[in-house]
């Protein structure tokens, strides 16, 4: 077959295999070509063009997580995406090292922070060779793992999956969005908001377990893109959730806390200041000014 050479490569390229870790990051690094398109997929990429997206594959699910990013040195990225590291682990690890000239593949090409697979694809073979190269890939990644690997990287893909799986669901039509919510809130739109912030916004407690994430705009109240906006967020914990929920406190635009009336005898008892500053994007602030009108009790 006449892309056999490079179908074989996909199923015997190298995997890491150490102390419970696993290292896919290679085929995660294919896998990311191939969401550019069936024409695209295998031409010159750079590692900051991917690494988000990278970043998620690798923890959305968090099994596939701690077998990526559970070693020493790398702890970090499990909590909290940072640019700069994953584009050097892009680089230093799946691009060079199975893209320099010196190791047994043929077709996997790196030079100069440009990483391409080298080959030469038939008009009427493109079709045929990228299904072939992403069903490869996925099920190498789930053979080394053991584990399913989720593809579902974008909010609104897995906003459409979580609606037809509670359709089947035997369930009441009024709890079908509470099962939505709570199972987004538990898991992708919540990893979105630990990408940008890591800990409470407020208190800077770190522990994941004990963190919530937190619509600005509630869901009742938001459209579908204002509940998949990661503007409309923030992860907080507990007590701070509560109270942002309640509108016993919301902020203003320049991240300053605003504390209602109603709980004045007990900030200090609260752990909140009307000094502490949060980091608010531009993004957060439409959603805000909202929380300032209809939710916050002054």
């Amino acid at each position: 077959m006449k892309y056999q050479s490079w179908f074989d490569e996909i199923s015997t390229t190298k995997i890491n295999k150490q102390n419970g870790q696993v290292k896919i990051y290679k085929l995660v690094l294919l896998l990311c070509m191939l969401d550019r398109g069936m024409y695209d997929w295998y031409k010159p990429v750079r590692a900051e063009e991917i690494a988000l997206r990278f970043y998620r594959y690798l923890t959305d699910n968090d099994r596939i997580r701690d077998i990526s990013f559970g070693d020493k040195g790398k702890e970090k990225l499990i909590h909290t995406y940072n640019q700069g590291e994953i584009i050097r682990l892009i680089i230093n690890n799946p691009m060079k090292y199975w893209g320099s000239s010196n190791n047994r593949y043929t077709h996997a090409r790196y030079k100069s922070g440009v990483f391409w697979i080298d080959i030469s694809i038939d008009p009427e073979d493109y079709s045929h060779v990228y299904h072939m190269t992403r069903e490869l890939c996925l099920t190498r990644i789930e053979k080394e793992t053991n584990i399913p690997f989720d593809t579902k990287i974008d909010l609104y893909d897995e906003y459409v999956y979580l609606q037809n799986e509670v359709q089947n669901e035997k369930v009441a039509e009024t709890e079908k969005e509470s099962i939505i919510l709570t199972r987004l809130s538990q898991g992708k739109f919540r990893n979105r908001l630990f990408e940008r912030y890591g800990s409470c916004i407020m208190c800077g407690i770190e522990h994941r377990d004990l963190l919530i994430a937190s619509h600005i705009k509630p869901w009742k109240d938001s459209n579908n893109q204002e509940r998949l906006d990661v503007e409309n967020g923030f992860i907080l914990c507990p007590n701070h959730d509560k109270l942002f929920d309640r509108g016993f406190i919301t902020f203003k635009d320049g991240g300053e806390v605003i504390v209602s009336n109603r709980i004045v005898g007990d900030v200090p008892r609260l752990s909140i200041s009307d000094k502490i500053l949060c980091n608010l994007s531009y993004g957060n602030m439409e959603y805000l000014e909202w929380h300032r009108d209809e939710i916050f009790e002054v």
